[in-house]
């Protein structure tokens, strides 16, 4: 007879509030995402590799990070659009977009603005010039988490937020490159009968029908069944697999002290082993996987601090 799981709920850590200056009641905080003519510093929107045919929704308008497709268009002069899935794979890579409206750019301008581009070519450096349509400025300069909105061309402004930013996103060269955050479709959120056998789309799973009761958190040296690790990433957990026949001690190690550290019932971890020929570690959450042939301690805090407490249910409840 199976063994039912129990779920120990925890109290909610606490609330996070996340304060824009919007121009009223005093002079503190930091610019509005909207601000003009001063560099905008924005939260990280993730960095999950994504199909083409997917358009995600971005915090802004254009975006400086989040979702994006594994290939970006080269630094260069454009005169069509690029999609911004693509972009941001640029932005990712340490390059600059400079977005300008096609409509009443000079040619001057036009001018300029390709002397930009051919003066900064160099992969993981360079400049990607794009014509955008409908900004609320006539050129808008981008850098990963930063912006820059100009209401005029400004060669000065330009030059100076390339200088500070050029070269310096996530990717900085060849070779550095980490095993891919990958962004899957949701798979549903159906209950199923305990022991209902369940065939997910990717192995491991990352969403789709699941258990009534979750897997609790913590370290497990025995495989646990996805019907209830699904639930548990419902639930905003992160689930770590690693390979107990290839897994080094140090990797053992550090899990342990991951999933030692991470207890909330709704942003914590699991570890727990599976056999894989590829793979030492797979990090999972909801939607999401990367996949590592060794242990990278630095992305897989990435990981959490991506998708941790960030699933489709974040705060305690019966369910």
């Amino acid at each position: 007879m199976m063994h039912l799981k129990k779920v120990q709920f925890a109290a909610l850590a606490g609330i996070a509030a996340v304060l824009m200056n919007g121009g009223c009641g005093g002079s503190g905080g930091p610019p509005s995402s909207n601000a003009i003519n001063t560099v905008i510093s924005l939260p990280e929107e993730g960095r999950s590799y994504i199909a083409e045919s997917q358009q995600p929704i971005y915090q802004t308008t254009p975006p400086a990070s989040g979702p994006q497709v594994p290939k970006a268009p080269a630094p260069g002069f454009y005169t069509n659009p690029q999609k911004s899935t693509a972009l941001v794979n640029a932005l990712f890579h340490s390059n600059i977009v400079i977005y300008y409206d096609p409509t009443t750019v000079t040619t001057a301008e036009t001018t300029a603005l390709k002397a930009l581009a051919t003066a900064n070519a160099l992969p993981y450096k360079g400049v990607v010039i794009v014509p955008f349509a409908g900004l609320p400025t006539p050129f808008t300069v981008s850098a990963w988490q930063h912006l820059l909105r100009l209401s005029h061309y400004d060669t000065g402004a330009i030059a100076n937020f390339i200088s500070l930013y050029i070269g310096k996103g996530p990717m900085t060269a060849a070779g550095t490159e980490p095993a891919p955050i990958e962004n899957f479709p949701d798979e549903g959120h159906t209950h199923v009968a305990i022991g209902t056998t369940i065939t997910y789309a990717t192995n491991p799973p990352n969403s789709g029908p699941h258990y009534p009761i979750p897997e609790p958190v913590g370290f497990y040296d025995t495989t646990q069944e996805s019907g209830y690790l699904v639930h548990a990433m419902e639930h905003s957990n992160v689930i770590i697999y690693y390979d107990p026949t290839t897994v080094k001690p140090d990797t053992l190690t550090a899990l342990k002290a991951l999933a030692a550290k991470n207890t909330g019932s709704f942003g914590g971890i699991i570890v727990t082993p599976r056999t894989d020929a590829t793979y030492e570690v797979i990090a999972v959450a909801w939607q999401n996987w990367v996949r590592q042939n060794s242990f990278d301690a630095k992305q897989i805090q990435q990981f959490m601090d991506l998708y941790m407490g960030h699933g489709p249910e974040q705060i305690p409840h019966s369910d």
